[in-house]
């Protein structure tokens, strides 16, 4: 058996202007909310979302436990939630528990974020078929980090890639763009005219 089988379809914006469109919009649907409770939960000071993408699949046969961030001392954030759901699915997601020989399987649901940290923030999709030909599930994923003197090169590591994306001075210090701190005044919204960290 394939590690990978599974027809998951990976779309990100991959220019600035879509990059700030996408996370304003996130911030226009309440997303500083969740953003908010994830900081004081973790204790951290600040928090920049450094990556968002959509995430469309409607079958998997197979998948891999693995975690999209890692190795930050815990202020990293994978950030799992649904815009398209398929009705009476099966659950779609499989988190694996402190004990890696627990598996709990969930299901997406509308209101519902699951936050995956870098301390265990193991998953893996859940084998699924949805039995309508058009059936499709469509999720958004945010990567969210305290970026700092600490971690920004372990951060960076998703766009060590062939062709540099137009937007790797996010990773910069001192940073560019705050989306919340502990001490108020940032929001995914700042991004229609630029959001600032000042220090």
């Amino acid at each position: 058996q394939r590690q990978w089988a599974f027809n998951m379809h990976y779309i990100a914006a991959y220019n600035e202007r879509a990059r700030q469109s996408l996370l304003a919009a996130m911030g226009d649907a309440g997303f500083d909310v969740a953003l908010d409770a994830m900081g004081k939960f973790l204790g951290l000071d600040h928090l920049t979302c450094f990556h968002a993408s959509y995430m469309g699949a409607s079958k998997c046969e197979n998948s891999v436990v693995h975690s999209d961030v890692f190795d930050t001392d815990g202020k990293s954030v994978n950030v799992i939630f649904p815009v398209l759901l398929v009705d009476g699915s099966k659950p779609e997601l499989d988190i694996i528990g402190s004990d890696a020989n627990v598996i709990l399987p969930v299901k997406y649901m509308d209101d519902v974020a699951y936050f995956l940290t870098d301390e265990g923030g193991y998953h893996k999709t859940s084998p699924h078929r949805y039995d309508g030909a058009d059936e499709v599930r469509v999720m958004v994923g945010s990567y969210c980090s305290q970026i700092e003197e600490t971690n920004w090169q372990r951060v960076k590591h998703l766009y060590d890639m062939e062709v540099v994306p137009p937007f790797m001075h996010q990773f910069d210090l001192p940073l560019k763009e705050v989306h919340w701190s502990s001490q108020g005044g940032h929001s995914l919204r700042d991004l229609q005219q630029g959001s600032r960290h000042d220090g």
